[in-house]
């Protein structure tokens, strides 16, 4: 879900007048924390999408049903060969790589401890 939120940002005409890095990733979350908090699933919220001086486009998901110990080992073996290949493939995202821009997904349970992260160079 989070790549049609990222899709319906960047085919924005808006997009074009951005003229640097920094704009780009301010643009992205403006955007997108318009949206959330947004259900993906039955287990899977967004939360909120952070930037950072270093150029990184920071996604918070938090898992809200499910053992997180579980929930790592799935993600891990299921979720980042498929998140790598939609931001690989994806040409509306080539943007973030044009720019030098880092997408980091960031996994965490209801009590707020992480379970996992991916980091998309």
């Amino acid at each position: 879900m989070s790549f049609i939120l990222l899709n319906k940002t960047f085919n924005n005409p808006q997009i074009g007048r951005l003229e640097t890095p920094i704009e780009i990733l301010d643009f992205a979350v403006d955007n997108i924390n318009a949206k959330v908090p947004m259900l993906l699933d039955e287990s899977t919220r967004l939360d909120y999408e952070t930037s950072t001086t270093n150029l990184e486009l920071i996604y918070n998901y938090t898992m809200i049903s499910g053992d997180p110990f579980e929930i790592k080992k799935k993600w891990i073996n299921l979720m980042e060969p498929t998140i790598r290949k939609k931001i690989s493939t994806n040409s509306d995202l080539k943007i973030f790589s044009d720019n030098g821009i880092v997408i980091i997904y960031s996994y965490f349970d209801n009590d707020g401890r992480e379970i996992a992260k991916i980091k998309m160079n």
